[in-house]
């Protein structure tokens, strides 16, 4: 039998909230709707899945979460304020099918993961880019094609003012 995900969320963003329910390839399984009159999803397969979860002015979220078969999991998750940061990558010409990104905040909890596929990635530029709204801190961020070339550093957010330019990081 199939379990089900409700969250409950502290404080509750007010606008602009939608998340979906990944795999650990990053692929997505679901989607978050009202359960009940909770956001969740209704209906998963029993495992271990990762909750991807952003919302306007609010810092992203992205969480563990374990489903047991016929049993309801709620995930309770504190949110933080937000501000967008846009991620750029440079691979430089180099032949390239898919960027893993992660990153992490500094307690090394996971607050974003995404796989780039480069068919979906725009050929101009010099490599693809993300929009991500983070709290502040300092956050590790590894990203790795699937050729090998890879970056491993972290930066900071100090504040949520808005960034003057996109964060470069170039993959070697």
């Amino acid at each position: 039998p199939l379990g089900s995900l409700v969250l409950s969320l502290d404080p509750r963003p007010s606008t602009g909230l939608s998340g979906t329910v990944l795999d650990k390839g990053l692929g997505q399984v679901a989607v978050l709707e009202l359960v009940d009159g909770r956001l969740g999803v209704p209906a998963l397969p029993p495992g271990d899945w990762l909750l991807d979860l952003q919302a306007e002015d609010t810092g992203r979220i992205c969480a563990p979460f374990t489903i047991r078969a016929g049993e309801r999991t709620e995930l309770r998750l504190a949110t933080a304020p937000g501000v967008e940061r846009s991620l750029s990558f440079r691979l430089d010409g180099s032949e390239w099918n898919t960027l893993g990104v992660e990153l992490r905040d500094p307690r090394g909890s996971l607050a974003f993961a995404r796989r780039i596929l480069r068919s979906d990635s725009p050929s101009t530029g010099r490599g693809p880019s993300l929009l991500v709204t983070l709290p502040v801190g300092t956050f590790t961020l590894v990203a790795e094609a699937d050729t090998g070339l890879a970056v491993r550093t972290s930066f900071d957010v100090p504040s949520l003012v808005p960034q003057d330019s996109a964060l470069e990081f170039e993959l070697r």
